[in-house]
């Protein structure tokens, strides 16, 4: 028997031309960037506990694990026909999704001309009136946090209740003309659950075991080049100031994790950033609560202080829950890692580092290719960090130790759209290559390789300069691997091979004019 819904959440793809020219940030969840955004799982949750029947659709992974002779079109359709939702809101929180999102609002028009679209996320609140402009598939957009203007919109469709101008955050159309309304963010957070898998129309295949819990609303920090920074975060999303969730909530949902055999966990934030009692309470709640047999992944945004290690080492000992950690100080170079307000010298990053690795904590170190002020000199610094990094970390642990790379230096191909960064490249002394939300939907669209989709050029680097240096990057972190002997022979063999097979792609590129070198 079929059952209806009155709104389906769908995860759009982030590729749909059949290559894979977004580079993975090292989060294993495919070139189609199948992570659905927590916020996704909160609304969700509202929705059904206002009376609404809801379900939750990774098309992505649809697509991604999808048999030969499917094609993205068959796979909304079976989910149109069988659940005969009146809404699917479409996430365009990252922009890896901007195209994925655009065309999946297209077909599903294509299918049913009366389904209502919404879209919701960073990238869509940054760009929102733009997109209404430009694409007629999508009805309409709410921007900011919408667990509750999310209802109230619902509420407006499906009930005939409300008045589209008492909708906070929602951007739409009137006779021509683009109106929006101010986001409120909601204040009080303790009753969302963002962890509502269960509300998945199918349950996840990749990363199954895997959950997320963040432990704020907005963020701490600043960092320059991050569209959820604590200032890019309150101008797009409307959240002033940020929130931690009340520590008792983090823990029950952890808790709630475990039991549904949720067995590997992210802590998304730094708890060190939360305040003594918040960081008391939290620590004392984990002791309480019967999380046993889990895997923890925590995030460090500053060299952690020994008390806190400690107070984690305690909860393992006690708990016997394995852990694992990650920081992401950017650059090896102080000047660099400054500018992006990340202030903290070497010396205090690796001696974080010796001191979790000599408490058997593997941590992974990020550093990003893409900071403005990179050159020759800072990437070189950069790299021996990382040979410094390394040295400690072959000490202790092997390559399977951690979720991710040891050394995670990726390349940020486009700024974080609304990040400092990308609305004020003079201040930075870069050039942004896609200033329009249209501009960047042809370049996803179009591009074979991931050098297609290199969005900014610094004061030192121009494209071909980037790609130079990514590949650089990349076999020099291999060769490291093997030489503290991290990896066996055949896995670095493996890897070289790869890179060495895309190097060669990107040179055909090159040659035949389809990238200017």
């Amino acid at each position: 028997m079929q059952q209806s819904k009155d709104f389906i959440f769908c995860h759009p793809p982030a590729i749909l031309n059949g290559h894979k020219p977004i580079l993975d940030a090292d989060v294993g969840y495919t070139h189609q960037f199948v992570c659905i955004p927590v916020g996704i799982f909160s609304m969700a949750d509202s929705l059904e506990k206002s009376g609404f029947s809801v379900g939750i659709l990774n098309l992505g992974e649809r697509l991604y694990i999808k048999k030969d002779n499917e094609e993205l079109k068959d796979i909304i359709k079976y989910y149109l026909e069988k659940y005969r939702p009146r809404i699917v809101g479409i996430d365009l929180h990252w922009w890896v999704h901007s195209a994925g999102a655009v065309e999946t609002a297209r077909l599903l028009k294509e299918i049913n001309p009366n389904i209502i679209t919404l879209l919701g996320g960073i990238t869509s609140s940054y760009y929102a009136e733009e997109i209404l402009r430009d694409f007629s598939d999508i009805d309409y957009i709410l921007t900011g946090e919408c667990d509750e203007s999310i209802v109230s919109f619902t509420k407006y469709i499906c009930n005939n209740e409300m008045d589209l101008n008492q909708i906070s955050g929602l951007v739409y159309r009137d006779n021509g003309e683009i109106k929006t309304k101010k986001p409120v963010p909601p204040q009080n957070l303790d009753k969302l659950d963002i962890t509502r898998y269960d509300l998945l129309l199918k349950p996840e295949e990749i990363y199954a075991d895997r959950a997320i819990i963040p432990i704020t609303r907005g963020c701490v920090h600043d960092c320059a080049y991050c569209g959820a920074s604590n200032e890019s975060f309150s101008k797009i999303m409307g959240r002033r100031p940020m929130c931690f969730i009340k520590p008792e909530v983090i823990v029950d949902l952890i808790e709630k994790n475990n039991s549904k055999n949720k067995k590997h966990i992210y802590i998304y934030g730094d708890i060190q950033d939360g305040d003594l009692p918040f960081t008391n309470e939290f620590f004392k709640l984990l002791h309480e609560k019967d999380i046993e047999g889990i895997h923890l992944v925590i995030e460090f945004f500053n060299p952690p202080n020994k008390d806190i290690i400690e107070k984690w080492l305690e909860i393992i000992s006690v708990k016997k829950i394995t852990l694992e950690a990650t920081i992401s100080p950017d650059s090896g170079n102080y000047l660099v890692r400054k500018q992006l307000r990340r202030d903290y010298t070497n010396d205090q990053l690796l001696n974080s580092v010796k001191y979790l690795y000599e408490r058997n904590i593997p941590v992974s170190v990020y550093f990003m290719l893409g900071c403005p002020d990179d050159s020759d000199e800072t990437i070189s610094e950069t790299l021996e960090l990382s040979d410094d990094i390394l040295t400690e970390y072959s000490k202790y642990f092997t390559y399977e130790d951690v979720s991710h790379e040891v050394i995670g230096y990726e390349f940020m191909q486009i700024p974080d759209l609304g990040s400092e960064v990308y609305s004020n490249p003079e201040k930075y002394n870069i050039i942004i290559n896609y200033n329009s939300f249209m501009s960047l939907v042809e370049n996803i669209k179009n591009a074979t390789h991931w050098s297609q989709l290199i969005g900014f050029t610094t004061k030192y680097f121009n494209q071909a300069e980037f790609v130079r240096q990514y590949y650089k990057i990349k076999y020099s972190i291999y060769e490291m691997y093997y030489r503290h002997e991290i990896i066996n022979e055949e896995i670095y063999n493996k890897k070289i091979s790869d890179l060495n097979n895309d190097k060669l792609i990107y040179k055909k590129l090159v040659k035949n004019g389809s990238i200017k070198n």
